[in-house]
């Protein structure tokens, strides 16, 4: 059976396959693919993808909001305890029935309320603390992708995108814990982030493999 004729097509001509006219309205409407790939960081064939590690900056966030909660619990303590021994009848005062002792100030001291002030407001600035590094470190997008073409990193909504192509060398500097990755142009891009799931020395043999491997066109095959 043979394909339909398109209307507008001249007499002369053989009919078209539907399957290549769809493909060629598509191709009309997309952008070359070094626009696509600069304007999409997941254009490109992904091949390896990490995510930044925020394990150590919310330790060192949690290591530094539990002790300021700590020592606010404490003060809070310290303060009702003090406040309580010096007028027992205090912890009566909510009955229906309680009436104030004789000789009772009912009034707190000033340094027992500093106390108490101090040690409130210890356990709130823990807390914020704790939520700022929250929302720093999980609330931002940030991560790498190893593609066909080049390395991505994207940070939030921003990404950059280096070429294999630009890149001469890709090694790993240990005094600086960064995958320094040698341009052809001179210059370098460096990585210094920690990624979960593998360490700088694994990272950097595999961009190594990948830009080799790159290179040499095998992944065009």
């Amino acid at each position: 059976m043979s394909a339909p004729r398109d209307p507008e097509q001249p007499a002369d001509e053989p009919p078209r396959d539907p399957a290549q006219a769809t493909d060629e309205v598509c191709d009309a409407h997309l952008s070359p693919p070094g626009v696509a790939a600069a304007l999409d960081p997941l254009a490109g064939r992904a091949l390896a993808a990490f995510r930044f590690d925020t394990r150590r900056a919310l330790l060192r966030s949690v290591a530094l909001s539990l002790p300021l909660m700590s020592v606010g619990v404490a003060l809070l303590g310290v303060g009702l305890r003090h406040l309580q021994l010096r007028e027992p009848a205090r912890q009566f005062a909510g009955r229906a029935t309680f009436q104030l002792a004789e000789g009772a100030s009912g009034h707190v001291l000033p340094w027992e309320q500093a106390l108490m002030v101090g040690g409130v407001l210890l356990v709130v600035l823990s807390n914020l603390v704790l939520v700022r590094a929250l929302r720093r470190n999980l609330a931002i997008e940030r991560f790498i992708l190893l593609r066909a073409d080049g390395l991505v990193r994207q940070v939030d909504t921003h990404f950059t995108l280096v070429p294999w192509d630009d890149v001469e060398q890709v090694c790993y500097a240990p005094e600086r814990r960064a995958i320094v990755l040698q341009m052809r142009a001179g210059g370098e891009f460096s990585l210094v982030d920690d990624y979960a799931g593998i360490t700088h020395e694994g990272l950097a043999k595999l961009m190594r493999d990948v830009h080799r491997r790159a290179i040499w066109g095998m992944f065009s095959r």
